[in-house]
């Protein structure tokens, strides 16, 4: 993955070897615990999940953090004590240095645990399709949108005698 200004780093893809690496996350913030004096902040993005822990230092400004907003962190990967097996990136977190919130948000009118309507679900389709259940929905659907297209041009070769040699990716 390429540097962007916004991170060096998706949210999935830091693992165990990048312990002790400072980086840049930027994402939703998924989940927000309190413990003490130590806040543990999960954010998202497209990619997965990372477990950003603010200290003490940062508590009062960390309080202000809501679900959903979008957040810059800069920090320390670290090795967890306990290892979350659940998530690909279970064994680290990011000791947050550093953040900024980019872009507040007010709550939404929908989330990935509640019972929705379809009514409710088709008039926040934006939103819906941010849940990361429907985000691997839509990756598939375009996959086999992808297929199809390919099927289609290339029956049109044919129907049209035009010689196009076709090269199977896997």
């Amino acid at each position: 993955m390429s540097k962007t200004q916004m991170r060096t780093h998706t949210c999935g893809e830091l693992r165990l070897k990048e312990a002790g690496k400072k980086v840049s996350l930027a994402g939703w913030v998924h989940a927000i615990r309190y413990h003490g004096n130590v806040t543990f902040i999960d954010l998202r993005d497209r990619y997965g999940i990372t477990q950003l822990t603010f200290d003490e230092k940062h508590k009062e400004q960390a309080s202000e953090i809501k679900k959903e907003y979008v957040i810059k962190v800069e920090g320390n990967v670290v090795k967890k004590p306990e290892p979350n097996k659940s998530l690909e990136t279970g064994e680290i977190e990011v000791i947050v240095d550093n953040f900024d919130v980019v872009n507040k948000s007010d709550p939404l009118p929908i989330n990935e645990d509640s019972n929705m309507t379809d009514e409710i679900r088709l008039k926040y389709r934006f939103l819906d399709l941010r849940i990361p259940r429907n985000m691997d929905r839509s990756e598939e659907h375009t996959s086999e949108l992808q297929s199809h297209s390919f099927i289609s041009y290339a029956v049109f070769c044919l129907k049209k005698k035009k010689h196009t040699t076709f090269i199977a990716l896997s």
